[in-house]
């Protein structure tokens, strides 16, 4: 429930939604460890689970579960009257209309959705699937334990597999799994009722509210709103970026809205009035803002101790007669950091605070070694890093044959402030800004076909192979890194 968000100040039938969800969710919760307790008490008083025994636990589970099926339908169905109820509160002058707010709620309850279950069966589904789930994990401990008993007869040697299979088909063992089954395993039976409970709550809401919208004529349709918590990019940020009918971004007509995008979300929909037509959709623009300020975060911190490195870096590579290169491009590019947290938050679970806390280029550095000499150098240059304060934190040695680039890129920390350096030869790194580079921009453009990108691919094999390898280059390993 940590995840519920705050809804918008301006929007009370959502806040009175959400918390709905809330109470519904922690009366579910505790209706399956309720049920899950006396079932781990009754099973566990048990000495010993034989055919009789069985049966009488498949007995209790098929009562237990029936109950805990009603209610929780029960607390569905509640739930999903109130939330109906509650879409009135996000329209001015509006009052309950419970006859179709009743009829609305049947509708979901009996309407196949696109797997061609209507929401009843798609409960009794759930309901009987905890049921043989649960069934099925007595029945595998019972028979392993049956089985080994047999074998020790036979045997009288106990092997550790043997007392494994005794101990898990132990009453004591048998409960705590069932209790588990329902409430805290992969899978669980009451984190799957919790994503039905929440979906439908909300849709409910949300079906109501577009009911309302229907029937006020000054509303020319619908807005795609990203919910307060988003918490990565996915197909609702397409949906409310996108201005397919000219009123505005993630404005639909009021029948064409394609929320809810997806199960579980807490998205949103927003009437939109004759003069809103072309307006901004603010949850998009506050996540691009969010994503700019990680950008813009990330830059500033790294300004504030660029001179400190930079200086360091750079009589460092004096005193072992390399160079530094490149220096000045030593700043990722504002627009490109801002591409690199985007496509980071395209990741399941990753918002662009994380995304950005795990970018390590915002500077980024290059000296060049002497082929000969440089694995020699390499190591004297670790050495002053480390008398210097600097942890290298990961390695990655790319000198190897038909390798497309070849160097040793490391990821180095100072008081907190992450950043690359790469080593090259002048050759390496002329090969990697000029031929290579061209030939790698090509290989990675969608229009690119598949015969194309192979040569390309060829082509740029054969350029590494070209470069002197340095003597010993093999005793630099890689080391992943640790944040």
């Amino acid at each position: 429930m940590d995840d519920i968000p705050r809804a918008p100040h301006s929007r009370p039938d959502l806040a009175e939604t959400w918390a709905l969800v809330a109470a519904m969710e922690q009366s579910s919760r505790a209706a399956y460890r309720a049920v899950g307790k006396r079932i781990r008490q009754q099973v566990a008083d048990y000495e010993h689970i034989g055919i009789v025994e069985l049966a009488e636990i498949h007995r209790l589970l098929d009562s237990e579960l029936k109950q805990l099926e009603q209610v929780q339908n029960r607390l569905l169905h509640d739930g999903m009257l109130a939330a109906a109820a509650a879409a009135a509160l996000g329209w001015r002058g509006s009052r309950r209309e419970p006859e179709a707010e009743r009829l609305l709620v049947r509708h979901l309850l009996d309407t196949p959705q696109k797997d061609g279950l209507n929401l009843s069966a798609r409960l009794w589904r759930i309901h009987a699937g905890a049921a043989r789930d649960l069934k099925s994990v007595v029945d595998v401990a019972v028979q392993r334990g049956w089985d080994a008993e047999h074998t020790l007869q036979r045997t009288l040697n106990i092997t550790p597999e043997l007392k494994q299979a005794l101990e898990e088909a132990g009453a004591g063992a048998v409960a705590r799994r069932l209790e588990a089954g329902l409430l805290t395993s992969p899978g669980n039976a009451a984190m799957k009722f919790r994503r039905v409970l929440r979906t439908e709550i909300n849709r409910a809401h949300g079906e109501r509210y577009k009911q309302l919208a229907r029937a006020d004529e000054n509303v020319i349709g619908l807005r795609f709103m990203l919910s307060p918590r988003h918490p990565r990019v996915d197909i609702c940020d397409e949906h409310a970026a996108a201005d397919l009918y000219g009123l505005g971004q993630g404005v639909y007509p009021v029948d064409e809205c394609p929320w809810p995008a997806h199960p579980n979300t807490f998205s949103y929909t927003e009437a939109v009035y004759r003069d809103e037509i072309g307006s901004l959709n603010p949850t998009v623009e506050k996540v691009q803002t969010e994503i700019a300020a990680e950008a813009d975060g990330l830059l500033e911190r790294a300004a504030a101790i660029e001179p400190v490195i930079t200086g360091d870096l750079q009589r460092m590579a004096a005193a072992v007669q390399a160079r530094m290169a490149g220096l000045d491009y030593r700043f990722k590019g504002r627009e490109s950091l801002i591409r690199k947290i985007e496509s980071k938050t395209w990741r399941r679970d990753v918002t662009p605070a994380r995304a950005a806390a795990n970018i390590t280029d915002v500077l980024r550095y290059t000296v060049l070694l002497d082929s000969e000499s440089f694995v020699s150098q390499y190591w004297q240059l670790q050495e002053q890093l480390a008398a210097s304060g600097y942890q290298t934190n990961k390695v990655s040695n790319t000198w190897r044959k038909n390798a497309v680039y070849k160097g040793i890129n490391t990821t180095i920390i100072k008081n907190g402030q992450v950043f690359e350096l790469q080593f090259h030869t002048e050759q390496s790194f002329n090969l990697k800004n000029n031929e290579l580079h061209k030939l790698y921009e090509e290989a990675r453009e969608i229009s690119t076909s598949t015969e194309r990108r192979a040569e390309l691919q060829r082509q740029m094999v054969e350029l590494s192979r070209q470069i002197p390898t340095p003597p010993g280059i093999s005793t630099i390993q890689t080391k992943a890194g640790i944040r």
